[in-house]
């Protein structure tokens, strides 16, 4: 065994194989034991609640209403890239016409410009309040569920006749109170419950892709 980094640990691979030059490996890194809270975390999820959260995406798309989809920091990334799933990964081809209407309000220039001339705790509802009619979806979603920018979006959708489900973690937080419906990963790791979220995101695209196989006829 070379000297240096590593050297003393055990660098032996599956079945006591060792592993090549080079190879990452688990020892005392913890990444094992990530790897299996998330894997239990994932087992955790309410799947009633996540058939609720795929019939609110298929509802709002039936009456050609728009879904939009806000958070912050990582879950901002996540919405971005939930809403682009959406929108593209749903399509049974590139010239299918029935497409879902999806909107991530997560765009830097809107974001930076309300922020910067209002206020962080507008940056959502305000964009909301241009884009969306009575019958779209809010998702929202949230590590920790007390971000005031996206309650204030949830609160202005409740009031103005939009759908709300929340995607929380931790406790939930106020979001999970405020929202009409929640998908609720139990668990106080905020990389970890990104990690399901993401996943949540992704059932959530495959199940309405699946739906809209299924009523075209396969």
């Amino acid at each position: 065994m070379r000297g240096g980094v590593g050297a003393g640990k055990d660098l032996r691979g599956p079945g006591g194989a060792e592993a090549p030059d080079g190879a990452a490996t688990t020892t005392g890194t913890g990444a094992l034991r990530q790897l299996e809270q998330t894997q239990a975390m994932l087992g955790r999820v309410d799947p009633a609640a996540l058939e609720r959260l795929c019939a609110a995406v298929v509802r709002v798309h039936e009456r050609r209403g728009t879904i939009f989809v806000c958070g912050n920091g990582g879950s901002a990334t996540t919405a971005s890239h939930f809403a682009q799933d959406l929108a593209k990964s749903t399509l049974l081809g590139p010239d299918d016409a029935d497409r879902l209407r999806v909107v991530a309000l997560t765009d830097v220039s809107v974001l930076t410009a309300w922020a910067n001339d209002h206020g962080f705790d507008t940056v959502f509802e305000q964009p909301l309040r241009a884009l969306a009619r009575p019958g779209d979806l809010l998702v929202a979603l949230s590590g920790s569920g007390n971000s005031a920018n996206v309650l204030n979006a949830v609160r202005w959708a409740n009031a103005s006749g939009i759908e709300t489900f929340a995607v929380t973690g931790f406790d939930g937080g106020e979001l999970r109170r405020l929202a009409a419906d929640a998908v609720h990963v139990d668990v106080a790791d905020m990389e970890i419950a990104e990690n399901v979220h993401l996943a949540v995101a992704h059932v959530v695209v495959c199940a309405t892709r699946e739906w809209k196989r299924e009523r075209r006829g396969g």
